[in-house]
Formats: structure tokens, C-alpha cells, sequence
């Protein structure tokens, strides 16, 4: 769970992607590309990750739920290379506790160069894959192992025993 409204949280998280997985040589530049599609109505905030050869193919989103004043931040494989999907989602786990952290190989961030999230801005296709929200016992699962891992984390660096 991270403090913050959906939309303002996904601007952050889309930050952090542009940085440290499209630019420089990031290890989806060139080969894929990002959206932030608008929500629709009830729906969450996301992220879609589309692979753009040999057509454009959605295969992964970042998902912002909201809850009370917080969000929940989801992660859904469709089809990245498992190895890849797995960084993603460990790296989108560490934005959760440490927001500035580009956690990829040297050869990955290499040139990194500033980036800005509107450059990605687009509006969602009619046609893109809509995916129905997480139901709510998988949103109060998500919030349970957040705040277990923040936990762990706290009490790794001595904060809280």
C-alpha cells in the first residue's frame, strides 16, 4: 500500500518506468512501449506495457486501486518474459518503500537520462484489452502482504522490532 491518491501515486510509478525501464538503455527500450490509460468508471488507475513488434500487444500492467486514503498497487503478467515480468514486479515492489531506487543492472541504467511521464501520456484505445478490477478479497490480500513486507523492511533497518 502506498500513501497517496491513485493517479497521483501511477504518475510517480510511471516516472520511475520511463527512468529506469525505457531510458538509457533500459531493458524495454526500444522494444516496447507504456500507456496510462484513463480509468474507467469504479475501475483502477494503470500502467499498460505494450510489446510493440510483431504488433502492438499489451502483456503487462501496474495497477493503482484506491483505499481510503491510500492505494493499493497491483501487478498482472499478460505475456512479458517471465524473467523480465520479475524484475518489473520486484522493482515496482521496491518503489513501494523506496520511490527513487532503480534497482537494474549498470549496463541497464547506463546513459539513464531525465524522463517525462507526459511524453508516454496516451489516450486508451476503444479496442484495448480491458481487465476487470481485483475483487475485493484479492485488494485485502495485496494490503495484508504490503504491510507485511513494510514490516520486514522496518524491522531489517532497525525502525520498528
Amino acid at each position: 500500500m502506498v500513501f497517496g491518491a491513485p493517479q497521483a501515486v501511477r504518475t510517480q510509478f510511471a516516472s520511475q518506468i520511463g527512468t529506469c525501464w525505457f531510458a538509457g538503455a533500459g531493458p524495454l527500450k526500444g522494444d516496447y512501449t507504456f500507456t496510462m490509460p484513463a480509468a474507467e468508471a469504479g475501475g483502477p488507475f494503470l500502467i499498460s506495457i505494450f510489446r510493440l513488434q510483431p504488433e502492438r500487444e499489451e502483456v503487462f500492467q501496474v495497477q493503482f486501486y484506491a483505499h481510503n486514503d491510500n492505494t493499493v498497487v497491483a501487478t498482472r503478467n499478460l505475456d512479458l518474459p517471465e524473467e523480465l515480468a520479475e524484475d518489473l514486479e520486484t522493482s515496482v515492489e521496491l518503489w513501494l518503500l523506496e520511490p527513487s531506487q532503480c534497482r537494474l543492472s549498470e549496463d541497464a541504467v547506463a546513459g539513464e537520462t531525465p524522463w517525462d511521464p507526459r511524453l508516454q501520456q496516451a489516450d486508451a484505445d476503444e479496442d484495448e484489452l480491458q481487465l476487470p478490477p481485483l475483487e475485493d478479497e484479492e485488494v485485502a490480500q495485496a494490503e495484508d502482504e504490503d504491510v507485511d513486507m513494510h514490516q520486514a523492511e522496518l524491522r531489517a533497518r532497525g525502525a520498528i522490532e
